[in-house]
């Protein structure tokens, strides 16, 4: 994914407060930004989730790295998952739920990118590679990172 690409999708995260979207933590919320990608077909529908993967999806949203090394590191340093876990176990206690015990799956993509592809072709496929990946349900949340100088990088999907 380009710079260019990237500072438009920050621009435009910054700017979601003027937008349709429901903040996800609200009473009212039905839409949450689980990826990149702002546009309607890219938001993740908390509606059609049942509780226990809406309260994942919305603790997925704090997910940030804990590293700059992301594309290189092992992937259980790149996330506090610790973080993660107090997050979820606060939205527990808030919405006085038993957690039944769940599997979640996390994928794991590692790239090195040639400087000869087309970083904007690549971009749309997988802009809409996610688009379908949420019209066909299970995935709560997506994340990629900016390649580092080496053209690496790591996306994340659950």
């Amino acid at each position: 994914m380009t710079a260019t690409v990237l500072a438009n999708l920050q621009a435009a995260s910054i700017d979601k407060a003027s937008s349709d979207l429901i903040d996800a933590q609200g009473p009212e919320a039905r839409w949450l930004i689980a990826s990149p990608y702002l546009d309607q077909d890219h938001l993740l529908d908390l509606e059609t989730l049942g509780t226990q993967d809406r309260l994942f999806a919305i603790a997925l949203s704090s997910l940030h790295p804990a590293t700059e090394d992301y594309a290189v590191v092992k992937y259980e340093d790149v996330f506090d998952f610790s973080a993660l876990m107090a997050q979820l176990r606060v939205l527990v206690a808030q919405h006085s739920i038993r957690w039944k015990r769940q599997d979640f799956y996390v994928v794991e993509f590692r790239s090195q990118v040639k400087a000869e592809y087309d970083n904007d072709r690549l971009s749309f496929l997988d802009k809409e590679s996610h688009k379908e990946a949420v019209a066909s349900g299970g995935l709560l949340k997506y994340w990629f990172g900016i390649p580092n100088g080496d053209r690496k990088n790591l996306a994340t999907c659950t």
